[in-house]
């Protein structure tokens, strides 16, 4: 089996993490029909996944665009495997890289903060672990 990568991270919200997960799989969908995604940042569904409060996120500096974000993973040469709860408050989002450079998981960590939920460990496949 090929090694996953991971981003493992704290679960702020529930409702906020279900949104995540459904999202997450709605482009899991995608991408295994199609690695590369040219025009995700176009899908309109997207912004049906977020909440108001979510979707205030993208108006801080602090952050990529929600536009930057969905066109960098839909062009990621990696494919999403999973997320996982692996304690009550704790998950990982599991994804496959299928080149190097891949996009790098920078687009996949703000896409998982975007959700409100704090980053703790990242493997990302070229690195040893490392804690954000």
């Amino acid at each position: 089996m090929e090694k996953l990568c991971f981003i493992k991270f704290i679960i702020n919200n529930e409702k906020s993490f279900k949104r995540l997960c459904e999202l997450f799989n709605y482009i899991k969908i995608l991408k295994d029909e199609n690695l590369q995604i040219e025009d995700l940042y176009t899908d309109e569904s997207i912004y049906n996944f977020y909440s108001k409060k979510e979707l205030e996120y993208f108006s801080s500096k602090d952050c990529w665009e929600l536009d930057d974000i969905f066109d960098c993973i839909g062009n990621g040469e990696y494919y999403f495997h999973s997320i996982e709860k692996i304690e009550e408050n704790i998950a990982k989002l599991y994804f496959y890289p299928v080149s190097f450079p891949y996009g790098g998981v920078e687009p996949i960590i703000e896409f998982i903060k975007s959700f409100q939920m704090k980053i703790l460990t990242i493997d990302c496949g070229y690195m040893e672990r490392f804690e954000y």
